[in-house]
Parts: structure tokens; C-alpha cells; sequence
């Protein structure tokens, strides 16, 4: 992977399912991984669960919700911040 290889490219997850999205963690750590939700195409909520599945320490799962939540302007704003 080119991401492991150079530290200025990362992986997005945007559109993927979350074996990908896991797969990179396990793989790459969680800070060569940006989570997109692929919003308004995808609900936010998935990316959402799918963080709360990954084997991420407490403070990069509240870190990797409080960014989503700061860009996304529905209600899935109410429902981060109860999660993290």
C-alpha cells in the first residue's frame, strides 16, 4: 500500500464497508486513516458504528467522532456527541 509506504498519503473511507475500513486500521494505525461518510450519499451513522467497532482506544474513537460531528450539519450532530 502507498499510504504505509509515504507519510504524506493517506486512506479515506468514504463508500467503503467495514472490513476495509478495518482492515486499514489494523494495518496502517488509525491516524493514516481519514473517516469520511460519503454524506449525503451514505448515512453518517454507518461511518458512525463503524468507528465504534474498530479496535481504536477511547480517546481516538471520541477524537475520530468530534471530527465527524464538527463537519456534518444534521442531526447525526445530537447522536455523536451522546457516543463519544
Amino acid at each position: 500500500m502507498l499510504s504505509g509506504k509515504y507519510d504524506n498519503v493517506y486512506l479515506e473511507t468514504s463508500g467503503n464497508t467495514y472490513f476495509f475500513i478495518d482492515r486499514a486500521v489494523k494495518t496502517l494505525g488509525p491516524s493514516k486513516v481519514i473517516f469520511g461518510s460519503d454524506f449525503p450519499h451514505e448515512h453518517p451513522l454507518v461511518l458512525v458504528r463503524s468507528i465504534e467497532l474498530l479496535n481504536l482506544s477511547p480517546k481516538e474513537k471520541k477524537r475520530k467522532l468530534k471530527t465527524i460531528c464538527k463537519f456534518c450539519q444534521t442531526k447525526i450532530h445530537v447522536t455523536c456527541l451522546k457516543m463519544a
